[in-house]
């Protein structure tokens, strides 16, 4: 599994913690029980309905992630499965599984069982400074939309679409095109990046599709005490 795999999802999550607050949410389980899609009209109460359901609701995605160089296939297709509980999650990529539950990585791949502790917000904010975002640049999530970006066009058998791009500064921006079901529900979204250096264009795709149910809450590993503890986060995949 590439070690970027895991950064994207951690930075997501923080990412997550930052729309919800924004929302003034203070967990999960607040918004468990306002499933009422049926009064929404413009396109960011399509766009804030969409993101809190999924987020405060288990489900289960699968990725296929393309990379591409001028146009050719850089490498093989990048398949993930991954459930998300809240911010606890459980990714299976390749040889590598990787289970985050309260506060505790732990990954069991080809260099053993590690685990460690990671606070994500911290996490988030050191690897975004590392990049130029400011420290309380996740506490808004209208800081990551580009102005005027967002659209929502409904089709005739009730369900619809949100594309909108995401802008971190210093990096290329990320375009999103989500699908909706007829409940408002994301059930699949496509992440797309490009980046041109010199006479070279690298384009990444990533074709997510999503399914709700309990059956996708996470749970600690049963051995927990099998796996090494270690200091750094880069330890934990190196």
């Amino acid at each position: 599994m590439k070690l970027s795999r895991i950064i994207v999802i951690i930075l997501a999550l923080a990412c997550m913690i930052s729309m919800l607050a924004s929302c003034d949410l203070d967990g999960t389980e607040d918004m468990r029980g306002d499933d009422d899609y049926t009064n929404l009209e413009t396109p960011r109460e399509y766009f804030d309905y969409a993101f809190n359901y999924m987020h405060t609701h288990t489900y289960k995605e699968t990725s296929v992630l393309i990379t591409e160089l001028n146009g050719e296939k850089f490498e093989e297709d990048d398949v993930s499965v991954t459930y998300m509980d809240g911010t606890n999650y459980y990714l299976v990529d390749g040889e590598i599984s990787t289970i985050y539950y309260n506060g505790t990585m732990y990954v069991d791949g080809p260099a053993g069982k590690r685990k460690t502790e990671i606070d994500l917000e911290s996490f988030a904010e050191s690897m975004g400074e590392s990049v130029g975002i400011a420290k309380d640049y996740w506490s808004n999530v209208d800081n990551l939309l580009v102005e005027d970006s967002l659209k929502h066009t409904k089709n005739a058998d009730g369900t619809s679409t949100l594309e909108f791009s995401i802008n971190f500064p210093n990096l290329t921006p990320y375009n999103y095109v989500v699908k909706l079901d007829n409940k408002n529900r994301i059930v699949e979204y496509t992440l797309t990046m490009e980046i041109t250096m010199q006479n070279y264009v690298m384009k990444s795709t990533d074709v997510i599709t999503v399914e709700y149910g309990d059956q996708y809450k996470v749970t600690p590993p049963e051995d927990p005490d099998s796996y090494e503890t270690v200091d750094s986060y880069f330890d934990l995949v190196m």
